[in-house]
């Protein structure tokens, strides 16, 4: 697993899941190089199968990159049981393969990229996935003192003053 470490701010989780162990370290590589220079914490999962992919807990991924084909899985079965699952990571497929790009949109795939291009369109489509990600977690932040922090939305209850103190309230 890889993290950059800036204090009080959310990790972000990314899952790649490919049965080829040079395209999982391709990817690796790539995300690295993405947040070489950015502030943003992270941690990559490696998974070969999507059936241990599955078995891990998908509600921690934000962003997914899933292969077409892994071994004998159909990477867009994984999808769909992620889905089922309720997992709301953006979801960037990966494949040698043009002809199943209208079966990305069927499992509500953000992106789908192409393993022989990956490297020249890699940054603007993190970049595009993270705008969605920011999209989808909507956080609250604020600021004590010199540190800041960040809630999820969908984590807060309610909010509550007392003259000139403001509590929140999570899960």
């Amino acid at each position: 697993m890889n993290n950059r470490i800036v204090s009080n701010m959310k990790i972000l989780n990314i899952a790649i899941c490919d049965d080829d162990i040079g395209a999982i370290a391709n990817i690796d590589r790539l995300i690295n190089r993405y947040f070489e220079n950015k502030t943003t914490r992270f941690k990559t999962y490696k998974f070969s199968s999507g059936s241990s992919l599955l078995q891990s807990d998908v509600d921690l991924y934000d962003i997914v990159f899933l292969d077409i084909k892994i071994n004998e899985e159909s990477g867009l079965d994984v999808a769909n049981e992620l889905n089922n699952l309720g997992c709301t990571a953006v979801l960037m497929l990966v494949s040698q393969y043009h002809q199943f790009l209208p079966d990305g949109y069927r499992v509500r795939a953000f992106r789908y990229l192409l393993k022989q291009s990956i490297d020249a369109v890699f940054d603007t489509e993190m970049d595009a996935a993270m705008e969605e990600l920011n999209l989808k977690k909507r956080q609250f932040t604020f600021q004590v003192y010199n540190d800041t922090f960040h809630v999820d939305y969908d984590d807060i209850i309610y909010f509550m003053s007392s003259r000139i103190s403001i509590y929140y309230i999570i899960i």
